[in-house]
């Protein structure tokens, strides 16, 4: 089942915090679903922003499905959602307790990611697999990654690697692009949400640039880590135009990493912004930072 998390940073993980477990429901269909929840420590949101409600009911309107939202404090990002397939009672929405302040956005951009798969065209709705050919390309990089810096890892622990920044490559480039169109949709959508997003933008932007320590580029493969690095240069360059801030790509300028993303971003600018076109923005940017053949877009089976 396809998943996206909140624009994730592939060098950087959000802590977690341990809370209770909230649902909130965007219709009375959802009451069913509770039979096989924990009873313990759930409760109904009553001070949900109107905002919030209306995406998780755009969904529904748009797939005849509802959303169940709740809580999850093992979570590593800000927020997840996996959509519905044939059979699924409702889009699972999970978010981190501790971002439990700006819950109202982080639903909202969820919500956005599910209506763009359901908006597009049933031909033009997919999922992105790694390839078995990109994971063994990403081994032997690491490889000979460790070897040039004279870092020797058990087997063990460089296979852990290998998964850790593949897998999270993957599920970057799945979420990065298409995250950028969900965020104009909620800004230009809901306003009354720009706070949260705003903070929430300036969290992620302050996660991401913990990849460009000496630490972190000391440990991954060149391709690997540009390709990464480069995709949150993008979504830095997106919000220094939202935002008017121009200090917010200064690290990627120092780096000297800013100009992969601003050529993301042209494509992005590029490419029609519809939902039909998303794997085409996805497969363009695979192509941009150099991971053609790294993955597949499979046909969502909704």
């Amino acid at each position: 089942m396809a998943a996206f998390a909140v624009r994730p940073a592939l060098f950087c993980s959000c802590p977690v915090q341990q809370n209770e477990i909230l649902l909130f429901q965007s219709s009375d269909r959802v009451g069913g679903l509770l039979e096989n929840l924990p009873s313990s420590g759930m409760g109904w949101d009553e001070d949900m922003r109107e905002e919030a409600l209306l995406a998780m009911r755009a969904v529904e309107e748009a797939t005849g499905i509802p959303v169940l939202v709740t809580d999850d404090s093992s979570l590593r990002t800000m927020a997840t959602i996996k959509p519905a397939k044939s059979g699924s009672p409702a889009h699972l929405l999970r978010y981190n307790p501790k971002f439990t302040a700006l819950a109202d956005y982080l639903i909202a951009f969820q919500c956005g990611f599910a209506l763009r798969l359901f908006l597009a065209p049933e031909t033009s709705r997919f999922e992105l697999g790694g390839s078995d050919q990109g994971r063994q390309t990403a081994g032997r990089l690491l490889d000979d990654h460790l070897k040039k810096g004279g870092l020797r890892l058990p087997v063990q622990a460089v296979t852990g690697l290998r998964d850790q920044f593949f897998d999270g490559l993957m599920l970057q480039l799945r979420s990065m692009p298409v995250g950028l169109r969900v965020d104009a949709w909620v800004r230009n959508e809901y306003p009354g949400l720009h706070e949260q997003q705003d903070d929430a933008t300036r969290r992620q932007l302050a996660e991401n640039q913990q990849a460009l320590s000496p630490q972190v580029k000391q440990m991954v493969p060149k391709l690997i880590y540009e390709a990464s690095v480069g995709m949150s240069a993008a979504y830095a360059a997106f919000w220094e135009r939202v935002l008017t801030d121009p200090t917010v790509v200064v690290p990627y300028r120092v780096a000297g990493l800013l100009a992969i993303g601003e050529k993301l971003l042209r494509l992005a600018d590029e490419i029609p912004d519809d939902a039909a076109n998303d794997k085409r923005l996805v497969e363009a940017w695979g192509d941009q930072i150099g991971v053609t053949g790294w993955f597949r877009l499979l046909p969502f089976e909704g």
